[in-house]
């Protein structure tokens, strides 16, 4: 199904990524999830998108500059 809304961007300039629903996280990297602000707003802003649960972690994940901790690293991401 497909909806005629505009959604505004992502915020705090985060770039929008989707991937598994499942992960496997580090305690500090749910802390972050539970405790910071841009998770926070980043939750409510994908809370009336399909498939929010494909997105969230993963952005939070992939954005580099928010430094969460036990977040991706690398330079490049590799399918196997």
């Amino acid at each position: 199904m497909f909806y005629s809304s505009t959604k505004p961007k992502p915020p705090d300039g985060l770039t929008l990524y989707k991937g598994e629903i499942h992960g496997l996280f580090s305690h500090n990297f749910v802390e972050y999830i539970v405790n910071d602000p841009v998770s926070k707003t980043l939750l409510e802003w994908v809370s009336d998108t399909s498939h929010a649960s494909e997105h969230y972690w993963n952005t939070l994940n992939y954005n580099q500059h928010l430094r969460v901790p036990g977040g991706f690293l690398g330079n490049n991401i590799f399918y196997l």
